[in-house]
């Protein structure tokens, strides 16, 4: 339950729509899937769930000169599939407890052997797979505004939890995770990287072969990690990293458990331009007198395991404080606070908002909408988000964006006169949990 509550308050903090306009394919590299082998059992449109973010594991030396891609646009979002499991090395560790048998003589503390005693205890494993997408908000001459989401897939469900990542302005040239500008590739093939070892060769995926260069990286210790990139567009192809834990701080004369090997891999999936309407339009005119915007609501817990339906709510709040932008953008820092039997646990977040969503969406944009319109179909994620309804009320005329995914659905309810997000409601197969939010100083 703790768990659940602090993913969701970050949720609150960073959740995004997806709001998008309908697809123009536009790719610098051709678009290919992970192999059937990649996906097994799921089907493009079912999806896959926790995955690092694809990290570039090498920056050359000239990586923050110059700017992003040609290809890159407002609008590009890239997708990668990925997974991660925690491998075990030894059947055993040992576990500091007062009880314990076994004394470390340097610090007189007392540990135990998991696998010995009354009930032996089995060394912990875990596994997990993803989507992350990284969208294209805004680009200038050397930098990118970037919003990237964790599409997690819970396998007993077989259905998606939404998990969003960090966002924000970034150097253009090379994007962890995302891209490096081939410019600065072919630097790093003449000029060498040190600490690293530099290789140019075919990378074969989904089908597709590439010109990539590789950037591999080893250790003493076993740790391993190699990133490889398409030379024509800059696009990451792949990571791959191992990571051997250390060993037990403390063990017997003849044995030595080591911890589990942290395995990971990312692939691309493919990258399109969508034409949303609003994203490069410039804010509404309240944001540049508004500092806050306060929401209070719920937050539902329903009881899955339980036939009858059980359920709690309670007290929810958000406060959004805007920070830094440009024209068609703001950095914003949340608070967000529940309150449970009169104690409030509560989680801070950063994100990006623009004329796409989330905190204000472009009145322009809004006012040419009507209901049905649909504004994304995330052929990938099967993520479909149309314009639900377009309501008058006391205050005003509302429009409400919908997005449903397997597992996640979201509505946002923006003023159509003004653009200002006035509720939010997040609900969640998986944990069961409902979020509603309102405005409430606007």
């Amino acid at each position: 339950m703790q768990r659940a509550l602090y993913s969701w308050l970050v949720v609150l903090a960073l959740v995004v729509a997806g709001c998008g306009g309908s697809p123009a394919l536009r790719n610098p590299t051709p678009s290919p899937v992970p192999a059937a082998s990649v996906l097994p059992g799921l089907g493009i449109g079912i999806g896959l769930g926790p995955t690092a973010s694809g990290g570039i594991t090498a920056l050359p030396p000239a990586a923050g000169q110059g700017g992003a891609p040609a290809w890159v646009q407002p609008g590009t979002r890239l997708v990668f599939y990925g997974r991660t499991a925690s491998i075990v090395r030894s059947g055993y560790t040992y576990v500091e407890d007062e009880g314990g048998d076994w004394v470390d003589p340097q610090t007189g503390k007392h540990y135990r052997r998991t696998d010995q005693g009354d009930s032996p205890e089995d060394m912990p494993s875990s596994a997990a797979q993803a989507f992350t997408t990284t969208d294209v908000l805004a680009v200038d001459a050397s930098n990118v505004v970037l919003q990237n989401t964790l599409y997690s897939l819970d396998l007993l469900a077989n259905q998606f939890t939404l998990n969003p990542l960090g966002c924000g302005p970034t150097p253009g040239a090379a994007v962890d995770g995302g891209w490096v500008n081939p410019t600065v590739l072919n630097q790093a093939v003449t000029s060498g990287y040190q600490g690293m070892q530099i290789l140019r060769g075919p990378y074969v995926l989904g089908g597709t072969q590439y010109d990539a260069v590789s950037f591999i990286s080893r250790s003493e210790g076993g740790a391993y990690s190699a990133s490889s990139f398409d030379t024509a567009s800059g696009v990451l192809l792949g990571t791959t990293s191992i990571v051997p834990a250390a060993g037990a701080p403390v063990h017997g004369p003849l044995d030595d458990p080591q911890g589990n090997v942290q395995s990971t891999i990312i692939r691309f999936v493919g990258v399109r331009q969508r034409t949303i309407p609003g994203l490069t339009a410039d804010a509404p005119g309240w944001v540049a007198t508004t500092t806050t915007l306060t929401y209070q609501g719920t937050y539902l817990q329903v009881n899955k395991e339980d036939p009858s339906g059980s359920s709690w709510s309670w007290p929810l709040a958000q406060t959004v404080t805007f920070g830094d932008g440009g024209a068609s953008w703001r950095m914003f820092t949340t608070d967000t606070a529940v309150t449970i039997n009169g104690s409030q646990q509560s989680s801070q977040a950063a994100g990006v908002t623009s004329g796409a969503g989330l905190y204000w969406y472009d009145p322009a944009s809004l006012a040419g909408f009507s209901v049905g319109d649909i504004l994304d179909e995330n052929p990938i994620l099967s993520i479909r988000t149309v314009v639900a309804a377009v309501d008058e009320t006391p205050s005003g005329e509302t429009v409400t964006i919908a997005s449903e995914m397997n597992g996640v659905s979201t509505r946002l309810v923006y003023s159509r006169g003004n653009g200002i997000l006035l509720s939010v409601e997040v609900a969640q197969s998986v944990t069961g949990v409902t979020i509603s939010l309102q405005l409430s100083n606007g």
